[in-house]
């Protein structure tokens, strides 16, 4: 952090800084632990960030907060430079009951919910945007604001032509594949993967880094499956409050779909056969 942002920094929190550490593991923003006389906050910068990243992401968190269900970072503060979040202590290893208590308590957000799809406010996906205009029908919805967009993106890559072909069948299944997907829209964290769950000091659950929207509680869940880190003990829980519903194996391959065409833009090639195999199994 330079002299200048420092300095800008102090004025917003309205008192010195003592000592600022940089925090490591986030791949989008620069992060500090920052300290002064009265507090140890978690200090976002806007720096390489698409404007409106930092903004989208404190809404995010005050969504979730509201339901009451699970636990997020406070929002203290958001400028157009900085957000300042609640500085929450972690520990490395989690206790025996960890994931089942995030298992019942992601099963409680689920349970938040609003009338249609959507939210009031376009957000982000990692660094991609990320549109929420509610639409009454769930299945238009993904199409038109999850999938749809990835795939105009990956067509700008050049995604490779047995690809198109599998997304033709796609397009000509469609809604088919979403046949049988909750009617309910929940309110969702969108980027439930492990790297996003963090164990508190005292060994309480965390998320942090949401693109909340509200729809299907399974798109969430389909996530936590796509690059693994969640026990048995978590799915088990989760299922105790919210039963697995018939059909969820075709459907989560849709749900991960999205998270996929994301991750080929965002990071190239190497998702390629990932997308590949998914939009295979769905249309199978």
């Amino acid at each position: 952090m330079n002299a200048g942002l420092r300095e800008s920094l102090q004025a917003v929190l309205e008192q010195p800084i003592l000592d600022w550490l940089p925090v490591s593991g986030g791949c989008i923003s620069e992060a500090w632990q920052v300290r002064t006389a009265q507090e140890t906050v978690f200090v976002k910068l806007s720096t390489g960030l698409l404007p409106g990243m930092l903004a989208a992401e404190a809404e995010g968190l005050n969504e979730l907060a509201k339901s009451g269900a699970i636990r997020v970072p406070e929002v203290i503060r958001l400028t157009e430079n900085f957000l300042i979040l609640e500085f929450i202590p972690t520990a490395i290893n989690p206790p025996s009951d960890f994931w089942s208590k995030l298992g019942r308590q992601l099963a409680n957000l689920h349970a938040y919910s609003e009338k249609i799809p959507g939210f009031h406010q376009d957000n982000f996906i990692g660094r991609s945007p990320q549109k929420n205009h509610c639409t009454a029908n769930w299945k238009e919805f993904f199409w038109q604001s999850r999938l749809l967009p990835q795939w105009e993106m990956a067509m700008q890559r050049d995604i490779p032509n047995k690809i198109k072909l599998l997304w033709q069948q796609l397009e000509s299944f469609w809604p088919a594949p979403l046949d049988g997907s909750s009617a309910q829209a929940s309110l969702l964290h969108g980027d439930l993967w492990s790297g996003n769950v963090l164990v508190s000091k005292n060994g309480e659950p965390v998320v942090i880094d949401p693109a909340v929207y509200y729809g299907d509680a399974e798109a969430d869940l389909s996530l936590t499956y796509l690059f693994g880190g969640f026990p048995t003990t978590f799915y088990q829980a989760y299922q105790e409050i919210r039963p697995k519903r018939e059909g969820f194996a075709r459907r989560q391959k849709v749900y991960q779909l999205y998270h996929l065409l994301n991750h080929f833009n965002l990071f190239g090639n190497s998702y390629t056969q990932s997308v590949e195999s998914c939009l295979g199994e769905i249309t199978r």
